[in-house]
């Protein structure tokens, strides 16, 4: 399971800070609701494209000695199980829903040589729909 946490700083201030930033503990476990019962866990390391570089991101996770699950305490400038950083989906969805724009146009503005690709896009616009308000 992830949790978004909000760092308050961008993704090459949060790579800076690497694992000097201290990690809030969360008040309970999400799985099994036991509280106070998660312990640091270590890290892993996640990598996340940009529309112009790739990054390196570790990723604080605990453990719950109660249910014996994991958790991740995940930046809020990157999503679960996406590979993008949110501003680089965010641009996509903004190009084509808000901005009505054609593939081959938010292709060409939101890709850069060819990341990502035309399929990845349309992937998210499918996936991420459904969470827009109507």
């Amino acid at each position: 399971m992830s949790i978004l946490a909000d760092y308050g700083c961008d993704e090459q201030t949060y790579i800076d800070q690497a694992k000097q930033r201290e990690s809030v503990c969360p008040a309970g476990c999400p799985w099994c609701g036991h509280a106070g019962g998660l312990i640091g866990h270590g890290y892993y390391l996640r990598k996340a494209k940009g529309a112009d570089q790739a990054y390196f991101i570790w990723i604080k996770r605990w453990f719950c000695k109660n249910c014996h699950r994991t958790l991740s305490m995940i930046p809020n400038f990157l999503l679960p199980y996406r590979h993008y950083l949110v501003k680089v989906v965010q641009a996509v969805m903004t190009a084509f829903y808000e901005s009505e724009q054609s593939w081959k146009r938010v292709t060409a503005s939101c890709a850069q040589d060819g990341t990502p690709g035309l399929r990845t896009m349309q992937r998210w616009c499918k996936a991420l729909a459904g969470y827009a308000p109507t």
